[in-house]
């Protein structure tokens, strides 16, 4: 007898800790309907996982890791990815015989395409601490931007089919300097927070049901 209960333990604790298999290829299916986004989950054999989101004109924004599978709850931990939108390559300090050089910003701007030989063109939003805009105007390959007031506190460059770039001109405030812009349409995102885990509600047809433990969020994922 004793043996025997032994036996029907030892199945249930292996039932309790069976982790499933979710290696595959999904879409989210829990996104707002009628929205040109659509968002792809890839869990490979060996761990690893990516998440590419579709957007606007092509662009697409992607994230990325490890995930494991303890019993019925998913564990993703995403990676820390960096990708360097935008390069200071040049930084002087102004220097003027009255106080208001801390008012003043030169900016050498030079536009590149990632990848691609088109000749680059954007433009470029002057806004205020809330982001809202102030001034827009066109540039092309390099343009040079003299800014003398408190004003405008950053600058967002945006190009068509392209990921748009921000830049906060604080750390430029009192300088002349040359910045380097790259546009690209893959955008490399962290997530925050850098390990989310989900537990999986049912598998029916292969399609998973992911309710998040961080947030309780819901994700909905189609085998495809």
């Amino acid at each position: 007898m004793r043996k025997f209960l032994l036996l029907i333990l030892g199945i249930l604790l292996s039932l309790t800790t069976y982790a499933q298999d979710i290696t595959g290829n999904y879409q989210r299916i829990d996104k707002i309907p009628d929205t040109e986004e659509s968002t792809i989950m890839e869990f490979q054999g060996n761990g690893l996982f990516k998440e590419t989101t579709l957007g606007h004109l092509e662009n697409s924004t992607i994230r990325k890791g490890n995930f494991q599978v303890e019993g019925d709850t998913l564990i993703l931990n995403f990676k820390n990815l960096e990708q360097r939108n935008f390069v200071i390559n040049r930084k002087n300090k102004i220097v003027r015989d009255d106080s208001l050089q801390k008012l003043q910003t030169d900016l050498f701007v030079k536009i590149h395409y990632k990848d691609e030989k088109e000749n680059p063109n954007a433009i470029v939003h002057f806004n205020n601490k809330n982001k809202e805009i102030v001034l827009a105007t066109f540039i092309e390959s390099s343009n040079a931007f003299s800014l003398f007031n408190e004003t405008i506190q950053f600058l967002k460059f945006s190009s068509l089919g392209k990921h748009d770039i921000e830049v906060d001109l604080k750390p430029l405030l009192g300088y002349n300097s040359t910045i380097d812009i790259y546009f690209t349409k893959v955008r490399m995102e962290n997530a925050q927070p850098a390990t989310q885990k989900f537990l999986i509600e049912n598998s029916e047809n292969g399609n998973l049901k992911l309710i998040s433990l961080n947030d309780k969020k819901i994700w909905v994922l189609e085998k495809v």
